[in-house]
């Protein structure tokens, strides 16, 4: 087993070594990365451990194509890493290996979202060296990334009017996660019903596979191929985008409440910041005025006309559509 485990490594450690990039996008920079998978052990039972959702940092420094990664410890199952590697036509790969011990390496690949605001793929740590204290086994998860949002300090920046109207929406910073629908499926992963694509968990429905199966539907019905956020972690907005475009519905059966895009505005009503359309309250966005002004300017940007839910109360899936 640790001889396979090596030979996947050294054949993905060779094609970061022997890559020829003809296109190398910009990914350099802070991410905020959500990680999950398993550790395995050779020597003891249960051999197989789950790596629950865990969050941890990455930092990518570029030249080129080439690329130096800082990928944070996670979940007490691998410390803080520095690979190198190549990045080029959508996708990156980096490799490390301890020094005095060419049989340990850990191996990074990925792929970079067309906006290259969002990562996602694999890394794998095969534990397969003869340095004391390695416990024999591997490690094997699957991560998603967002680039970090800068943060301005209240009061740096003086408000000015957009000269071309529309401007702002035109501006908007997006943070969106792209996946494909054809390749979409619900499926349990340790007792909790999820909606995946490969290796990327989109949604978590925990035990409902009623609404698991039903926001799928609404995926496939629609084309969905890109989950947006406002406000990570834990966002304040969840939007759905048809290939950078908004929704338009109806679907069957659907759970949908209409408003009008051309008179909602921002609110603050008893200390807490709403989107609302004359009395009926849309969104409420807590103490998070930003998030309520870039959800405002969102809803107007896609011409939004209907929020619609899976499973309410307490939806298990929210999106909007013209």
């Amino acid at each position: 087993m640790a001889k396979k485990i090596w030979i996947v490594a050294a054949v993905l450690a060779s094609m970061v070594l022997a890559s020829q990039v003809a296109f190398a996008q910009d990914i350099s920079g802070e991410w905020d990365v959500e990680v999950h998978g398993y550790n395995y052990f050779t020597d003891r039972s249960p051999s197989r451990l789950v790596i629950p959702e865990t969050n941890t940092t990455m930092k990518i420094t570029q030249t080129g194509s080439n690329i130096t990664v800082t990928f944070g410890g996670f979940a007490g199952a691998m410390s803080a890493t520095n690979f190198t590697g190549k990045v080029g036509e959508n996708h990156f790969s980096a490799v490390w290996w301890f020094e005095g011990y060419p049989n340990e390496a850990r191996v990074l690949t990925g792929h970079i979202s067309p906006d290259g605001v969002s990562l996602w793929g694999e890394l794998i740590y095969p534990r397969v060296s003869n340095r004391e204290g390695v416990v024999p086994g591997w490690v094997e998860v699957s991560f998603v990334a967002k680039r970090k949002v800068l943060t301005l300090v209240p009061g740096t920046l003086v408000p000015v009017t957009p000269i071309i109207p529309g401007a702002v929406q035109l501006l908007l910073k997006e943070d969106c996660i792209a996946f494909n629908p054809v390749t979409t499926e619900v499926k349990n992963i340790t007792g909790r019903w999820k909606i995946v694509d490969g290796s990327h968990w989109i949604l978590d429905f925990e035990g409902n596979k009623a609404e698991a199966d039903k926001a799928l539907k609404i995926i496939k019905h629609y084309g969905l191929n890109s989950q947006c956020f406002v406000g990570r972690p834990d966002p304040s907005l969840t939007y759905w985008r048809v290939s950078g475009q908004a929704p338009s519905g109806p679907a069957p059966g659907e759970d949908a409440i209409g408003f009008n895009p051309d008179t909602i505005e921002v609110k603050q009503i008893n200390g807490r910041w709403k989107i609302v359309d004359g009395s009926h309250w849309i969104l409420d966005f807590e103490g998070h005025e930003n998030e309520a002004r870039t959800a405002f300017n969102i809803i107007k940007k896609y011409g939004f006309r209907y929020i619609c839910f899976v499973g309410r109360p307490d939806p298990s899936m929210t999106y909007f559509r013209k």
